[in-house]
């Protein structure tokens, strides 16, 4: 379970690494599961501001905030969502979707402000349906990640990972998540 759960956490780093964002600019992670809440915590430590989260289940929303997330949104909430644009005067700087649904791949994709970046995390063989024009028209950079295409960004993200570990960070994604013990074993 150990290792299962240590390629969750390089897999979160290494699509956050792979936004390339930087100190001050603005994120959003889609899915708030075990990899959103290590992308979460991972966001924090590159201090990244606002970090917002979403997820379609209040328990894993109420964990991101634990997280270190700045704020939490259901992704079913779209007026809550056109606030949150406008405040942001036009979206994130960088949108993450660990979700994997198709639903949260668009949702990256309008979230993103003109000229923003939008990373696809996870992978699945369905053919999906994005919202191209909003793509097009924002001239947006879409990225998808697969970490065994990049040694040199997969070792740095497993680096990453273990600092978060070393430092006693709080990789415990929600309670009935996975959860790592100070002595390293899953319970």
């Amino acid at each position: 379970m150990m290792q299962f759960f240590y390629n969750l956490g390089m897999t979160a780093l290494f699509t956050l690494d792979k936004a390339a964002l930087r100190l001050g600019q603005s994120i959003a992670i889609i899915g708030a599961g075990v990899l959103g809440q290590i992308a979460i915590q991972g966001a924090k430590a590159d201090g990244l501001h606002p970090i917002i989260a979403f997820d379609i289940q209040e328990q894993r929303r109420q964990a991101a905030k634990k997280a270190g997330a700045d704020y939490v949104l259901d992704p079913n909430d779209s007026d809550g969502i056109e606030s949150l644009i406008q405040q942001l005067g036009g979206g994130v700087d960088g949108a993450l979707d660990v979700s994997g649904s198709n639903a949260g791949m668009n949702l990256a994709i309008h979230l993103a402000r003109p000229l923003g970046k939008v990373v696809f995390c996870t992978a699945n063989n369905d053919d999906q349906t994005l919202h191209y024009g909003e793509l097009f028209i924002k001239n947006l950079t879409l990225l998808g990640d697969f970490v065994n295409t990049e040694m040199n960004r997969q070792h740095k993200a497993i680096s990453n990972f273990l600092w978060l570990l070393s430092a006693k960070k709080d990789c415990r994604p929600c309670p009935r998540g996975y959860h790592l013990r100070t002595d390293g074993r899953q319970y």
